[in-house]
């Protein structure tokens, strides 16, 4: 299976014009969802089988066409095009809606799309900072921040948090921070 490398990843960064804040972005991301495969994966017997490079790649381009319009869907047909088809899937579905699986069939798509919701910028700040802020942004850009989606992310998240916590026996902070 083909895998992205750091000279593949640096490329794209340069062929999309990456600004660098939003490297920092998909550096922090896919180190807190690495940092979380790696705890899920000692969690013991039943631990789940995660792909490590499969989380770096995807995490480190998950936005690499932030600034274009429907970025992950730009970023990922390119991928396609460069024949990295498991990260093209992981990258277009980044922005949409998500559930997460049961954490005993967690994937990486689940890790990275959870690590995108609960890193702000370059930085690790958990479910409900974050969520605090999705809330005020929807709020300033006129949209019903108590809309049923809106509502399920913030529910789903907790959810999948409260999982990984009991799983691992320790808590996001001390997991993604440290």
């Amino acid at each position: 299976m083909k895998k992205l490398s750091d000279q593949d990843i640096s490329s794209l960064y340069m062929e999309f014009q990456t600004p660098e804040h939003v490297r920092r972005h998909c550096r922090a991301v896919t180190d807190c969802a690495l940092r979380l495969a790696q705890a899920l994966m000692a969690s013991g017997p039943e631990a789940p089988v995660l792909d490590p490079d499969l989380i770096y790649g995807a995490g480190m381009v998950h936005d690499m066409a932030r600034t274009l319009p429907h970025h992950e869907t730009a970023a990922a047909d390119r991928l396609e095009e460069l024949g990295f088809l498991r990260e093209a899937a992981i990258v277009r579905e980044h922005m949409r809606t998500m559930t997460y699986h049961d954490i005993d069939h967690v994937t990486e798509a689940d890790l990275l799309y959870f690590s995108d919701r609960i890193v702000q910028e370059d930085t690790f700040v958990g479910v409900k900072k974050r969520f605090d802020y999705f809330r005020e942004k929807m709020i300033k850009n006129g949209r019903d921040p108590d809309s049923e989606m809106a509502r399920n992310n913030r529910r789903h998240a907790e959810e999948f948090e409260a999982a990984i916590e009991k799983k691992t026996g320790r808590t996001l902070s001390e997991i993604c921070s440290g």
